[in-house]
């Protein structure tokens, strides 16, 4: 079961930072400088430059938000499979459900403290209009 899970973590890791080796081992002769011109008029055409402190500070918030909620939904995941490989041992079991219900009250602090945090920036926007 030690292995599932470290084969599952790594492969996980492999995907997601296989991009980032991708993009380092182009060819181009100006590939430097085509990624910067291409961040560049990402950057112009998204508008951020024009926004707000708030606005910029709600979108990072938003992101990290995001970012734990994933980190929550997989760790509910992972435990849900443990939970099926735990084959009746009911110590696996309880710990797999233990980690299943502290990532669900994980989960809804995340998801209460995004709502606190909009509110929050909402109202800062609207005193500063």
């Amino acid at each position: 079961m030690k292995k599932l899970g470290t084969l599952f973590l790594s492969s996980l890791f492999v995907f997601l930072f296989s991009f980032n080796i991708v993009l380092a081992s182009s060819t181009e002769p100006n590939a430097y400088d085509s990624f910067m011109s291409g961040i560049n008029s990402v950057g112009e055409d998204s508008g951020l430059s024009e926004a707000s402190i708030t606005e910029v500070i709600l979108s990072v918030i938003q992101i990290l938000i995001g970012i734990t909620g994933t980190i929550f939904l997989i760790i509910i995941v992972y435990s849900g499979i443990n939970w099926m490989f735990a084959a009746g041992d009911k110590g696996k079991i309880q710990k797999s459900i233990n980690l299943m219900k502290n990532s669900a009250i994980g989960l809804a602090i995340v998801a209460f403290s995004y709502t606190i945090v909009e509110f929050i920036i909402n109202n800062l926007m609207a005193i500063s209009s």
